[in-house]
């Protein structure tokens, strides 16, 4: 008898309706499949725009720096496989610090990670700035600083833009010059921040024409949020932001009652600003949206943890005593509880006691991460770069 022929898929549905919904490492590997495989990976600009259309539909993978020596994933399962960057760099010590759609900021040096700041070693080629995809091992050494003599950055942000099946980015540096004021009040300084941009278009560094005065009691946060190709940095009670396609920059408020030293992070949202804070022993997370601030989700930190008792009575055994929340505890969390910005995906990102939690709006189930560390959001992506 003989056996009925299996239905076979075509080479196109596997091609353009299979693989592209694959992360970006796994199709780096099926590479040696076969030639069609290789030919349609690495150089077939319809394939490489479908995989970069689901990797933006599917959920970021989340992965903190621990240190400069130390890059871990975690967060969301279904998004998986962060390339390894320690085969990538001759440097033994390496620090990732900027990321967009793919596109990391990574940041190279031999010196120990307290030197970073220190403007010789910038001058002596200590620090190397490299913008790259680390899937596709594609790596542009970024040139020096202009600035990098007299003020070393204190942050860095990238913007990507996806065109014609590669990416075009601008990484920005804000830096501040300070004593602007022709009357040197010490009791209400003043300072003048400008902007630093490399465009991949030209390879070089050039100072924008846009500056911005702020109050220079406050120190900017060095963490920056990407936004619809805007960036943004948290300034007190204020948000600075800057937007390298039109070169203007300026300042929107924070919610009202936001004191300038609350503990508060911006990030994004949906696609939207957003701003977290914990008061009143609530996790408060609001959106930006028409030039205003409106309150999108609400979860009291004491909901949280009715949720989840056995993972906080695993950290903390003082639970295990009563089968229900020692209150003395969890109201010393509320004091020293604090949220870290994320980019959405139904899940927050809270810390206590140095200590970082995740928790699943759907699920109302929190994850331990691990100790405190700089956290950032990353898409799987084929997108080779633009320019020289």
């Amino acid at each position: 008898m003989k056996r009925p022929k299996r239905a076979r898929l075509g080479e196109d549905v596997i091609l353009l309706g299979i693989l592209p919904r694959l992360p970006a490492k796994a199709l780096s590997r099926f590479k040696c499949v076969s030639k069609s495989w290789h030919h349609s990976i690495s150089s077939n600009p319809h394939f490489i725009h479908l995989q970069f259309q689901w990797a933006c539909a599917s959920p970021r993978l989340l992965f903190k720096v621990e240190g400069p020596r130390a890059v871990q994933i975690y967060g969301d399962q279904r998004s998986v496989g962060f390339p390894c960057l320690s085969n990538q760099f001759n440097t033994r010590l390496r620090t990732v610090v900027a990321s967009c759609d793919g596109i990391l900021g990574v940041l190279c040096f031999n010196r120990r990670p307290s030197d970073l700041y220190v403007a010789n070693a910038v001058e002596d080629q200590q620090l190397e700035l490299y913008v790259g995809n680390p899937v596709m091992k594609d790596w542009r050494r970024v040139p020096k600083l202009k600035h990098s003599s007299v003020y070393y950055p204190c942050s860095f942000g990238l913007v990507v833009d996806v065109k014609e099946f590669a990416a075009s980015y601008k990484l920005v540096v804000p830096f501040s010059v300070p004593d602007v004021s022709p009357s040197l009040d010490i009791y209400n300084p003043v300072t003048e921040y400008r902007f630093e941009v490399l465009s991949s278009d030209t390879g070089s560094w050039e100072v924008s024409k846009e500056r911005i005065i702020l109050d220079g009691k406050v120190l900017l946060d060095r963490r920056t949020v990407t936004v619809m190709g805007a960036l943004y940095w948290k300034f007190g009670a204020d948000v600075l932001w800057f937007d390298p396609k039109e070169e203007c920059s300026g300042l929107l408020p924070l919610p009202s009652g936001t004191d300038a030293n609350e503990k508060g992070r911006i990030g994004e949202w949906d696609g939207k600003l957003s701003y977290t804070t914990i008061k009143d022993g609530k996790i408060l997370l609001w959106i930006m949206n028409k030039l205003s601030w409106s309150v999108m989700h609400s979860v009291p930190i004491e909901f949280i943890v009715e949720c989840n008792l056995g993972l906080f009575a695993s950290l903390y055994p003082k639970m295990h005593l009563k089968k229900k929340i020692p209150w003395r505890i969890l109201g010393r969390w509320l004091r020293v509880a604090k949220p870290i910005g994320y980019d959405g995906g139904g899940v927050f990102l809270f810390s206590i006691d140095c200590i970082t939690f995740t928790f699943d709006l759907k699920t109302s189930r929190a994850c331990y991460l691990g100790p405190h560390a700089n956290w950032f959001a990353y898409r799987n992506t084929l997108i080779s770069l633009a320019g020289p």
